[in-house]
């Protein structure tokens, strides 16, 4: 910072963050496994709705304090939208009425939710945390009715009108489709021909938006704008009808024509800049000119945007119906369209593109509202929804159809019940839970994200802050991070390509401290750049399983690195357990396995796995600090970890698998590992042998709970 009498100039700003610590009783209880810091984090996923009724919960979560975790991760304890997405949270303020059991005079609340989260704390020193889903709600929340500003619709968002449209065309496409009036276009209910159908399918799209003239929703009325310029001129006003945040002149959807064909407009102040040294007549005609070449240009950019949005449908329909990493539908129904839709509005009297056109500049519009998601390897500063997107139209949203987008604005006043619901919702998740995890982090509004982290604090000052934060750049996770006060990133370890990336990221995520390193203690402790702390996940609940991207003989040897990660460290109910695929957050229904009655500790890998959590949990209690990881060869890692205190080291070898699915890949040939000073006793030996007569996936079967491989542990 430059100081000066007249002026400070600031050359940045930023916050100190103090990281949590969690202590269980009195802190000045001398049992180090009651007290932990980050690096002391061992924390288990469960997907609430998989939990079943709330009085059989203690026994699922059992699994959790047996297996050596002493965290649990909890996704959204509220009630669920239609689709019954874990993620998808129709009222933020009331719990899922599933978890009470039929007959109850008395349903489950927060209170009894409190009184768990407490009792788990004092009686299995296991601490809780769960979501903030900030950025959406499901489409069936009854308040967005009541309250339509609170989300992005056709009212508040006119330039999103073409993007509707284009929707429209699609959907009903997707309808006819499914009632066998497209088989003379060669598009049937049912796929069988991927490069026949998708050709069909793109040259009906083509077809039908060539015919729209969507162009003339990006365009200026000329004579109209043009006029207006010059009265404006004529007035001598200061204040402009619309401030761009463009450095050149460029047209955008805004106004009081927003939403109609030829309704776009230009930033006047800009205008005036390059045109108002000359009478308004003349600037007016200028100008005139110019808006003749940008409608021209105009039309261009929005034919290839619509070519962009054809591509992206017949790579999603591709994708639904024909990848076999996708769902492979089959066959076109109303519930399983095309693709899924953009936007939520309602389809009564909706016959043909004139319908939709008019429905947007209806009263109703409030009501067709715009549906959330992600897109890849976009700047998550900037909001996709906003007027200088074209995200919607070009169809490059990951859409989540079962959620709407919400729109905060700038400050509260833009939508006051919105921020009001949202604050209240944050609180009441402080007010019970030991921290939170914000989902989708990089999509969050930065100030929306800070306002609602604030009101936690508020209540809860220590508050431990997760973060799911994708944004591919490291800068911009700085920028969260100092914003927000985050305290963890999710990094997930089943993002390895192979072994050797495995190896660098449990280097680079818990490797902060170097083996080998001057002592802390005799150095000054100075603010030194440093890496995002991690929370480091084995398998996290959006995961594939290992058994499914790699091997099920790669359980035990990955987590085993996870867990030699000088920092936090996490995985999902199911992991330890073996379950061969993914515990969907939408579409699996059955209830996990429960302690005792189903499971217990010679189940799957959980006694090798409670050894490692105690392990991970016993060096980040006894500073264990400095980390070594050796690439022995292309399958095995030798991870050291070493006390800064007593100059004692653990040395973990693993044997990763992630392509070999021979029932017994070979486990040695590599070179010798030399171990410095005197080995005083091992640990842990434990590896997978395959007891099936080949592959043991082909003796796995469902059953009523979630399902697991067929295990047995031996002494």
């Amino acid at each position: 910072m430059t100081k000066n009498k007249d002026f400070l100039l600031y050359g940045g700003q930023g916050f100190f963050v103090v990281e949590s610590r969690f202590c269980i009783g009195s802190p000045e209880d001398l049992d180090r496994f009651s007290q932990w810091d980050l690096e002391g984090v061992v924390m288990q996923t469960y997907i609430a709705k998989n939990l079943g009724s709330f009085s059989e919960w203690r026994d699922r979560l059992r699994v959790a304090y047996e297996t050596g975790y002493n965290m649990i991760h909890f996704t959204p304890l509220q009630e669920l939208g239609v689709s019954s997405s874990g993620y998808s949270v129709k009222d933020q303020l009331v719990v899922n009425p599933k978890f009470s059991e039929e007959g109850l005079i008395k349903k489950i609340g927060w209170e009894e939710i409190e009184d768990l989260v407490k009792e788990m704390e004092t009686e299995w020193s296991v601490l809780s945390m769960t979501d903030l889903v900030l950025n959406h709600t499901a489409v069936d929340s009854p308040w967005i009715q009541e309250h339509t500003e609170c989300v992005y619709n056709l009212e508040n968002s006119p330039h999103l009108v073409p993007a509707f449209i284009v929707d429209y065309v699609v959907w009903r496409m997707s309808q006819d489709c499914a009632e066998g009036k497209l088989v003379h276009k060669h598009i049937p209910p049912g796929f069988s021909h991927s490069d026949t159908h998708m050709a069909a399918v793109r040259n009906y799209l083509v077809d039908e938006l060539k015919q729209l003239k969507l162009h003339e929703f990006f365009q200026a009325d000329i004579a109209v704008v043009s006029e207006e310029f010059k009265q404006w001129l004529a007035s001598g006003e200061e204040e402009a009808p619309y401030v761009g945040k463009d450095n050149a002149l460029t047209l955008r959807i805004v106004g009081s024509r927003a939403g109609h064909r030829f309704g776009a407009t230009v930033d006047f102040q800009l205008a005036k800049e390059i045109f108002g040294h000359d009478t308004p007549d003349v600037a007016a005609h200028n100008l005139h000119a110019r808006l003749t070449d940008m409608n021209r240009n105009i039309e261009e950019t929005t034919m290839h945007n619509l070519w962009c949005a054809v591509d992206c449908v017949v790579s999603g329909t591709r994708y639904r119906f024909f990848d076999p990493s996708g769902p492979l539908l089959g066959t076109v129904t109303e519930t399983t369209p095309l693709v899924e839709p953009y936007f939520l509005f309602p389809k009564e009297n909706l016959n043909t593109v004139a319908d939709a056109e008019n429905l947007a500049l209806s009263d109703q519009a409030k009501y067709v509202m715009a549906c959330n998601g992600w897109v890849m390897n976009a700047n998550p500063l900037k909001n996709f929804a906003d007027v200088d997107s074209n995200v919607y139209f070009r169809r490059e949203l990951i859409v989540w159809a079962d959620s709407v987008k919400l729109r905060y604005g700038d400050k509260p006043e833009d939508s006051p019940y919105l921020w009001d619901r949202m604050l209240e919702y944050s609180r009441m998740t402080a007010k019970i839970f030991h921290g939170v995890r914000l989902d989708n982090c990089h999509s969050t509004p930065l100030h929306v994200a800070q306002a609602m982290l604030d009101a936690c604090r508020d209540v809860r000052p220590n508050i431990y802050v997760v973060a799911e934060l994708f944004t591919g750049d490291e800068g911009t996770d700085n920028i969260y991070l100092n914003k927000l006060g985050i305290s963890s990133l999710v990094r997930e370890a089943l993002s390895a390509y192979d072994c050797h990336d495995q190896g660098r990221m449990v280097h680079r995520f818990g490797g902060m401290h170097p083996a080998g390193g001057f002592p802390h203690a005799i150095l000054k402790r100075r603010v030194t750049p440093s890496l995002p702390h991690a929370i480091f996940y084995d398998q996290t609940h959006d995961n594939p399983s290992p058994a499914v991207k790699r091997t099920v003989f790669d359980y035990l040897p990955s987590s085993a690195l996870v867990t030699m990660s000088a920092c936090s460290v996490a995985s999902v109910r199911g992991y330890d357990e073996l379950v061969p695929y993914q515990i969907d957050v939408v579409n699996e229904t059955r209830p996990y396995a429960s302690w005792f009655q189903q499971i217990n500790i010679a189940t799957g890998m959980l006694r090798a796995k409670n050894a490692l959590n105690k392990l991970h949990r016993w060096m980040a209690a006894n500073n264990f600090h400095e980390t070594f990881v050796d690439q022995v060869d292309t399958n095995v890692i030798a991870v050291t970890r070493l006390s800064v205190d007593t100059a004692e080291s653990i040395v973990m070898v693993t044997h990763s698998c992630f392509f070999d699915r021979s029932p017994h890949p070979g486990h040695t040939g590599f070179r010798r590992i030399v171990v410095n000073g005197r080995v005083r006793r091992i640990l842990i030996e434990a590896r997978t042998v395959n007891h099936a007569l080949g592959n043991p996936m082909d003796e796995f079967k469902r059953s009523d709970s979630v399902s697991l491989l067929p295990t047995k542990n031996h002494p």
